[in-house]
């Protein structure tokens, strides 16, 4: 009895503690960055709020769709262990953004997300919640990497002007990384194997090992789809973003260019609160390359255009979800008592 009211008490410091961080973390962020006030004075000066209002509103019903996506994914993926409903999903979703919020590279948003399932084991939930990551990886790596080679063999006299043979290493080294990672992902079934030999002395770690071993190829390529499809979703948010901020890139041009963008962002390290400097400065640099390549001159005031449109994905993509999460933090129990076979 003494034993459940002490769980009671510490879920409820927990739940308390994530939300106050968060916010705090969040109006740090949206409130006292000095970068916003230079942001907002170029709205003012150069747009106006009622020609925004309607393209926001699409970028919005986006992020809907973007997390609904990932929402279905991580249902299937847990479907192998306990089912649960699209609501259900949509909550723990949230509930990682809020909490991976306040993590380097986002890794608390697998504790926020397995905390809200009923039967199955933590390690459980957040090794098949790993899945999903890694085939949202592999997309981001794959479509980086058909943008670097585009670049390369477009510009190979300016991207390496004195030894092209450079150009044929980095070609073979993407396209083995490429194979690699494609091949750990669509070969799951065969990693549990090699991973539960290595455990074999470890049982507290290897019961879990087979948790790869759930999903066929099959069900790898459905949900390497959905992740697909996710990509292409937050990617035509932020080339609308651009396109509304009158950087002028083609369909085409603004595929490669945001391709090239979330793989760098993808690679260097970060809170995911704290990436709105780091996505701007990735976003200013990689669209610099591109003038230099195309032999264009950035038009005055260019990086501003940059920076508002990767401030306004990370504003509706990451901090309204996390403030929409916070209110689903409640939901989530640290100390159930689950089934350890679950």
């Amino acid at each position: 009895m003494l034993s459940t009211k002490l769980h009671k008490t510490y879920n409820l410091l927990i739940k308390a503690v994530i939300v106050i961080v968060a916010y705090y973390v969040i109006y740090k962020q949206v409130f006292v960055q000095h970068t916003w006030d230079e942001i907002a004075q170029y709205f003012a000066q150069n747009y106006s709020f009622y020609r925004l209002l309607f393209p926001f509103f699409i970028i919005i019903i986006l992020m809907i769709v973007n997390w609904g996506i990932e929402s279905i994914k991580w249902q299937y993926l847990i479907s192998k262990n306990e089912n649960i409903n699209l609501k259900t999903s949509l909550q723990g979703v949230f509930s990682g953004i809020t909490v991976s919020s306040l993590t380097p590279n986002r890794i608390g948003e697998y504790f926020g997300r397995v905390f809200i399932l009923k039967k199955t084991h933590p390690v459980r939930g957040i090794l098949m919640t790993i899945v999903g990551s890694l085939s949202q990886l592999l997309v981001t790596i794959l479509m980086g990497g058909f943008a670097i080679l585009y670049v390369t063999f477009r510009y190979t006299e300016l991207v390496y002007p004195k030894n092209p043979f450079l150009s044929a290493v980095a070609i073979g080294l993407l396209i083995l990384l490429m194979i690699m990672v494609s091949g750990i992902y669509f070969n799951l079934k065969g990693v549990s194997n090699i991973l539960h030999r290595l455990t074999i002395k470890w049982p507290k770690i290897n019961r879990f090992i087979h948790v790869f071993a759930y999903y066929d190829r099959k069900e790898l390529v459905n949900v390497f789809l959905l992740s697909l499809s996710r990509y292409v979703v937050f990617s035509l948010q932020l080339y609308l973003l651009m396109r509304i901020f009158h950087i002028p890139l083609t369909i085409f041009e603004g595929l490669i260019v945001v391709s090239l963008i979330f793989l760098t962002i993808t690679i260097i390290p970060s809170v995911a609160l704290a990436e709105i400097g780091i996505r701007g400065s990735v976003a200013i640099y990689v669209i610099q390359q591109y003038y230099y390549l195309n032999n264009l001159n950035p038009s005055l005031g260019y990086e501003l255009d940059v920076m508002a449109s990767t401030s306004v994905l990370w504003l509706i993509n990451i901090i309204l979800p996390a403030i929409i999460g916070s209110l689903f933090i409640f939901k989530l129990s640290f100390f159930n008592s689950r089934n350890n076979g679950n």
